[in-house]
């Protein structure tokens, strides 16, 4: 993990960002993901992309928020896995704006892991 501008933080959603190579990937949005850690596994929801609400840099992020996780990721190596995409990738007019799309994508996201996690067990 590395450190980064610790908005997720200040909005309510903190995330993990992982270190990417620099490279051209076609992969981009907010998806449900799993991942694992030294942690053990969670589940949570991850964007992947230029961030262009507050970025103004093309270079790709991938920054995961783990639902009910309160430790420190610093310097930990994690293996992430996607799920399910939940939308493409969007400039939002404001931070507000993009807290409340965050909020509904995590529920989302939790819904959409539940819903599944139950079918599996049935």
């Amino acid at each position: 993990m590395k450190h980064g501008k610790k908005l997720g933080r200040t909005i309510g959603c903190p995330t993990a960002n992982v270190h990417l190579p620099l490279h051209c990937y076609s992969l981009s949005g907010v998806f449900v993901v799993r991942a694992k850690g030294s942690f053990g596994e969670c589940a949570g929801v991850a964007s992947f992309g230029t961030n262009p609400t507050v970025s103004h840099t093309p270079e790709a992020k991938l920054e995961v928020h783990l639902f009910d996780f309160s430790g420190c990721l610093y310097g930990e190596r994690i293996q992430v896995t996607f799920l399910h995409k939940l939308r493409d990738e969007a400039k939002f007019d404001s931070i507000a704006d993009l807290q409340a799309q965050i909020a509904q994508d995590i529920e989302t996201a939790r819904a959409w892991y539940q819903a599944h996690r139950d079918a599996e067990a049935a």
